[in-house]
């Protein structure tokens, strides 16, 4: 699946969960696929802020936001790896 599928899935399934009213599941949905929710989001849910929820909450749902943060967690994820193999070979 390329990262344009990945993130039109993603934010379906915010955007579901948010209709749902269902705000924490969808924060932890982020975390579990290793995306990082808005950070300003979470500093609301945890103050009761409820004029920052609802601007903040389109991004889950957005899939350009979906998608920068796939690709940027892809090439942490390489980058990770080559720096492994790197430390790796150097040992040997």
């Amino acid at each position: 699946m390329n990262f344009h599928e990945q993130a039109m899935r993603h934010s379906g399934a915010c955007f579901s969960l948010l209709n749902e009213g269902r705000l924490k599941e969808a924060l932890r949905y982020c975390t579990s696929h290793r995306i990082e929710p808005p950070q300003c989001l979470t500093v609301a849910v945890q103050t009761h802020q409820e004029h920052v929820l609802c601007a903040e909450m389109e991004q889950l749902c957005d899939y350009g936001w979906w998608l920068k943060r796939l690709r940027i967690s892809a090439k942490r994820d390489s980058e990770k790896l080559r720096v492994k193999f790197k430390f790796q070979a150097a040992r040997i």
